[in-house]
């Protein structure tokens, strides 16, 4: 399962960072920052094979990042949302932030939908614009896996409430 992770988290860098440098005229300055991360996630209620409205609450760590700048090389990550959400699609809306190192911030908006892959991980991608703080008007674009190691609690009454998993997040 971990390999699987890995190859998911390598190709969705991959991905990103080939969309990134492919969306930007060659005129523009490219503001960049890719992180890897890893988060922990609380639904409330859990998750079950019925999509049904659901809150959620996520924090974790991001780094080392590769930045445009050293001022955002790594730093803790929260965010919050509800939306209607399963245990193998779903989507959702939210609000966070990025607390970088040296007490720099960056606010952000997003929107997100969950989808099952074929290798059976679940992804979050979520993409929104950042708010306030640093990056203000930039993109911001995140590939989540959603590992667990209880899957079979999609079939029960309360549902999967928490999960944890790494993170590829970007800032065009």
């Amino acid at each position: 399962m971990i390999r699987h992770l890995l190859a998911a988290l390598t190709l969705a860098i991959g991905v990103i960072a080939q969309t990134a440098v492919a969306s930007s005229p060659a005129s523009a300055s490219l503001d960049l920052v890719i992180c890897p991360a890893y988060l922990n996630t609380t639904y409330t209620p859990g998750l079950t094979f019925t999509e049904r409205p659901t809150s959620f609450n996520t924090s974790g760590a991001l780094g080392p990042c590769v930045s445009s700048d050293l001022t955002h090389t790594s730093g803790t990550y929260t965010a919050e949302g509800n939306g209607s959400l399963s245990c193998v699609g779903g989507s959702t809306t939210g609000s966070g932030q990025i607390a970088w190192n040296g007490n720099r911030h960056s606010d952000f908006t997003f929107t997100g939908a969950i989808s099952l892959r074929p290798s059976g991980e679940t992804v979050l991608v979520i993409t929104g614009t950042i708010t306030s703080g640093d990056y203000t008007g930039h993109t911001l674009t995140e590939v989540i896996v959603l590992a667990t190691t209880q899957p079979t609690d999609c079939f029960t009454v309360s549902g999967l409430t928490s999960v944890s998993g790494p993170l590829v997040f970007t800032i065009t």
